[in-house]
């Protein structure tokens, strides 16, 4: 993996990877939904570039993008992927001007939130380096319900690897946010993989 990469990814590391106040409701769970299925992919789905990497857009989200904020993410399983993957580049990745609000608007208000902005504080952000920037090729959802998501996302980098990486995202004022883990637990939240699993939901990123 690239040393921006690495170090973007020890970063979060410590500070508790990428999770809120503010924003608005963008509505309530629909009555009569389908059954939800994990496995089924975001139908959809589209990529868009924001600061050198594609991300994922879709029937479930998001809706809205404002100050670099995604937002209005239905209450499904590929909502809630599709919101993982958003938050997390763009909680890393968020310039200067912008970062706060990024913040505010898609991260739960936890022990985790309050490292991430201290740390991120110390340091800049302006544009991102393209030679080190990740491509998400699918996620796993390893546990749902209508309220919270474990979503592993997977994602290639430009020398051949593949990294892992463990989020979570909970149901707060009608969308999804991304819960940072507290700074206290130590469990990884990221690892090196050489190959994806077989039970991955493929959604590699194309322009």
């Amino acid at each position: 993996m690239p040393r921006t990469a690495r170090a973007i990814g020890a970063l979060l590391a410590a500070a508790a990877l990428l999770s809120g106040c503010g924003g608005s409701d963008h509505g309530a769970r629909p009555a009569g939904a389908p059954t939800a299925d994990p496995n089924r992919p975001p139908s959809g789905l589209h990529w868009e570039k924001w600061q050198e990497a594609l991300l994922p857009y879709g029937d479930d989200g998001p809706k809205h993008v404002e100050s670099d904020a995604a937002t209005g993410f239905s209450d499904t399983p590929q909502g809630a992927a599709l919101a993982a993957m958003q938050h997390a580049y763009r909680s890393t990745n968020a310039p200067d001007s912008t970062w706060y609000t990024v913040a505010a608007r898609v991260l739960v208000a936890n022990p985790g939130k309050d490292a991430w902005v201290t740390t991120r504080a110390l340091y800049s952000v302006k544009a991102v380096d393209p030679s080190a920037v990740q491509r998400y090729i699918g996620y796993q959802i390893t546990s749902w319900t209508k309220d919270r998501a474990a979503i592993t996302l997977y994602t290639s980098y430009p020398d051949g690897s593949l990294l892992a990486t463990d989020t979570v995202v909970t149901w707060i004022g009608g969308d999804w946010r991304l819960q940072l883990p507290d700074p206290a637990d130590k469990t990884p939240t990221k690892h090196a993989v050489l190959q994806a699993p077989a039970a991955m939901v493929k959604v590699e990123a194309r322009s």
